[in-house]
């Protein structure tokens, strides 16, 4: 990352920029790709069911 932050205090793991998830995932690249995935998945389940949001 190109920024620091006080994990401690910003619900971050020991010694990374990584926000504490459910995954247990450290890696802010590895963590990327799964909410990348899930997102997709999600996005495509929605559309699949025809589901209508509000705008």
């Amino acid at each position: 990352m190109g920024y620091s932050i006080e994990a401690s205090r910003y619900g971050c793991y020991p010694d990374t920029a990584s926000l504490i998830n459910k995954f247990g995932i450290k890696d802010d690249k590895i963590l990327s790709e799964i909410e990348t995935e899930i997102t997709f998945a999600k996005a495509a389940i929605l559309e699949s069911e025809d589901v209508k949001l509000p705008l």
